[in-house]
């Protein structure tokens, strides 16, 4: 009976975050094995795809709860910001930003430290059972690994300096880490193009450009009925600032230097001598043109409901979106026919002699660069949390731990940030479109002032439809974003 009751009592003491039989446990792991609650907001993710994450940490830490927030983006900064800013710190602990804001909130971030140091204690004995106990060291990778794990697009997002204190320089650190990255696609509504006579989405801009006409209906007073795209404008078009990036950075564009210099208006160096306008100019002119009413391809104008929305309710043909718009879509409008393929890429001229590229068919220039645009969310620890070691040791397990992010995956049909899973995913009917764009997704905006970054390229549009001269207005948005850098 007392060999019985002792094993109760371990037993109990697994499950009871450590409380109760704690002889033989030495002092520092049994003040580590107090009970711990974190708190974790997001967006992104709900409850139910996270929870297969919480039991698995468990089952390893029982020890540590996890109380997961999921907020609407539209008011999810402002409550993150007064919880930050509350005296008496009651905020989360582990909290989603988009990859564009990291460097915003750098000051208010914990970095990644080397190295993690957990309690561990398990009953050990295939006769008597003897508890065991002892704290165990995790290193987690460092800014140099991270590629090794991670795609590059994480890697550019991630990795950023510490802010300089008095004694100790800036030196590159590990802010967040990803559970998933997206990539921008083509939504089509094969209804649409089937009484087009078009058997096949556009797998180039130059081909779209040749399915306009053929989708675009107008009516008597010239006024748009049905529109073959939803691109050309800025503040309609949902991401029209990814949008437009990637047209730019596709034609050849540098969008920004490594050390933070603003380049998009400017002939690349390696382009110098072969190309009379910058490739961004060539990118904006090629979005805008989609909206200028004198053009053959003129499909939209800012008079046209949201972008979704148009597609939701047929009256758009392509919509350009990421793996978040597909069960709005498949939610909202399940009759349509729909079609998600790869984001179109420019088709390049190739001399047949040499194999080099000597020019584009569809933006003027002289390079074409296979390039996709990728969307993530870092999982990032504020600098106020009284737990920075159960912290960072639950957003490592969460964002490496394979068989726990796969599951996740799957929850939420999301492409992988892990380079491990991509092949895997190659394999999925619903995931291989975003997949197959993984390794060459990147996102280019690193500064601390992303919304203005954002309304700087949207008046750039704008200005462009109101007649402004394009080469003028280029040149105000560079110095408007370089100012944000």
């Amino acid at each position: 009976m007392r060999f019985k009751a002792l094993l109760l009592c371990c037993s109990a003491a697994l499950l009871l975050l450590g409380a109760g039989c704690k002889k033989g446990i030495p002092k520092d792991v049994a003040a580590r094995l107090k009970p711990v609650q974190l708190e974790w907001w997001g967006v992104q993710e709900t409850e139910d795809e996270v929870q297969p994450i919480l039991d698995e940490y468990r089952k390893i830490n029982p020890h540590v709860s996890i109380t997961y927030r999921r907020f609407r983006f539209d008011e999810y900064e402002r409550r993150l910001l007064n919880a930050i800013a509350e005296g008496d710190f009651k905020g989360p602990d582990i909290f989603a930003l988009p990859s564009s804001w990291a460097r915003k909130y750098r000051s208010k971030l914990l970095p990644a430290p080397r190295a993690v140091t957990m309690p561990f204690k398990e009953l050990r004995g295939s006769v008597k059972k003897e508890l065991y106990a002892e704290l165990r060291t995790t290193r987690l990778p460092a800014p140099s690994e991270l590629g090794n794990l991670f795609l590059d697009a994480v890697v550019q997002d991630a990795v950023f300096e510490t802010e300089p204190v008095e004694g100790k320089a800036s030196e590159p650190a590990v802010f967040g880490l990803p559970l998933a990255v997206d990539t921008l696609v083509t939504y089509a509504n094969r209804d649409l193009l089937n009484a087009a006579g078009i058997p096949e989405p556009a797998k180039t801009w130059t081909e779209l450009q040749t399915h306009i006409p053929r989708l675009t209906k107008l009516d008597a007073a010239g006024k748009l009925v049905q529109s073959g795209a939803a691109i050309g404008t800025a503040r309609n078009v949902q991401r029209s600032f990814d949008l437009l990036s990637l047209l730019m950075m596709q034609n050849g564009a540098v969008m920004a230097t490594p050390d933070g210099e603003v380049r998009f208006h400017q002939i690349p160096s390696a382009l110098s001598g072969t190309r009379q306008t910058p490739p961004g100019l060539d990118a904006l002119l090629y979005y805008t043109d989609f909206a200028n009413p004198t053009k053959l391809i003129y499909t939209w104008n800012a008079e046209q409901p949201d972008s979704l929305e148009a597609f939701l309710q047929g009256r758009v043909a392509y919509f350009f979106g990421y793996s978040y718009h597909r069960p709005i879509i498949t939610a909202r409008a399940p009759r349509i026919n729909l079609s998600v393929t790869g984001i179109p890429h420019i088709a390049a001229a190739v001399d047949p002699t040499t194999g080099t590229v000597v020019g584009s068919d569809v933006i003027e220039g002289t390079q074409a660069v296979a390039i996709n645009y990728a969307n993530l969310w870092l999982q990032t620890v504020s600098e106020r949390t009284k737990h920075p070691n159960e912290t960072w040791d639950l957003v490592n397990f969460m964002a490496t731990k394979t068989p726990v992010v796969k599951q996740v995956l799957a929850a939420a049909q999301r492409p992988t940030a892990l380079r491990s899973l991509v092949a895997e995913q190659l394999q999925d009917p619903q995931l291989k479109v975003f997949a197959a764009q993984l390794l060459t997704s990147r996102t280019w905006y690193r500064g601390v002032q992303p919304e203005a970054a954002e309304t700087a390229f949207h008046e750039l549009m704008d200005d462009v439809l109101r007649s402004a001269d394009p080469n003028q207005a280029l040149q105000l948005t560079a110095e408007k974003v370089n100012q944000t850098l």
